[in-house]
């Protein structure tokens, strides 16, 4: 079942949170995703997005996509993820001040950078800023799964 909502809070309430997906364009997708890791993605490009859904889901429940790290609490305080995949370069606010946000909202949130940032002075930053995991976007997406296995385990 299918319905667009003009935001998260919105959909999380008609639906509940735990029983949905929300894509950028205020999709909600009632799916059935239980025992399943929850994750929140904030990532600008969409086509990247869509892959990242598409190799997670197996394993992980994708509970909200933003393309931005406007809406982050916001979708948090409504979806509840166990972690975060986060992105550096933004529109508007950057990964690094969306983690400070989140963390400062969130203490116990779990949060993995996922960037074409590989610059050691970007990665000393974001595990100083509280990140648990960095991964490069030109990893292999069994880097990335294991990061994200690796710091649900933790």
């Amino acid at each position: 079942m299918n319905q667009t909502f003009t935001d998260y809070t919105e959909c999380s309430s008609i639906l509940g949170h735990n029983a949905v997906t929300v894509s950028k364009e205020g999709v909600c997708d009632r799916a059935q995703r239980m025992n399943q890791y929850r994750v929140l993605l904030i990532e600008d490009h969409a086509e990247f997005r869509n892959m990242l859904r598409s190799l997670l889901e197996p394993e992980f429940s994708v509970v909200a996509e933003l393309a931005d790290g406007e809406q982050a609490i916001e979708a948090v305080r409504s979806f509840d993820p166990d972690i975060v995949l986060l992105d550096i370069t933004l529109p508007g606010k950057n990964g690094l001040d969306v983690i400070r946000d989140l963390l400062g909202s969130f203490p116990d949130l779990r949060v993995i950078f996922l960037t074409t940032h590989s610059d050691r002075v970007y990665i000393d930053e974001a595990f100083r800023r509280g990140a648990l995991g960095f991964v490069s976007k030109g990893s292999a997406s069994s880097s990335l799964l294991a990061e994200l296995r690796r710091t649900l385990a933790s």
